[in-house]
């Protein structure tokens, strides 16, 4: 689990998909079946297609799954 000084230090505080995949240990087939099921954070989308995440939104997801999985 990667932690938020291992957050990627883009510009704006964004992440690309490969970043995210990187963060969470997650294939982009699994993060597309989350967003699917709306249990992902939303990414935006670039003029062009490209799908950029918030990081602190990703790391704020990440964190709330390690503290339900300590409570478990």
């Amino acid at each position: 689990m990667r932690t938020t000084a291992d957050a990627p230090q883009g510009g704006a505080g964004f992440s690309t998909f490969r970043e995210v995949c990187r963060m969470t240990t997650l294939s982009r087939r699994t993060v597309y079946r989350y967003l699917a099921r709306k249990i992902f954070p939303e990414p935006r989308r670039l003029p062009g297609g490209k799908l950029i995440w918030r990081t602190q939104e990703v790391l704020d997801w990440m964190n709330r799954l390690w503290a339900g999985a300590d409570r478990a």
